[in-house]
């Protein structure tokens, strides 16, 4: 149940978001802060969605 949660939370993440490429380029002049953010983002999430299998599978045994 925690992992549809999880992925609900970041397909409604993906959605509201969509728009910061542009939005930080605007600001910056450039795309290259919005892929060092984005790429940020993503260890983050990977890091989050590996911490949620390894308390799912902890808690199913």
């Amino acid at each position: 149940m925690m992992i549809l949660f999880t992925s609900s939370g970041f397909s409604g993440a993906q959605a509201a978001f969509s728009f910061m490429p542009g939005a930080i380029a605007d600001l910056t002049g450039s795309y290259a802060p919005a892929h060092i953010v984005f790429t940020l983002f993503a260890i983050f999430t990977l890091a989050v969605v590996q911490s949620t299998y390894r308390l799912e599978r902890r808690s199913a045994v």
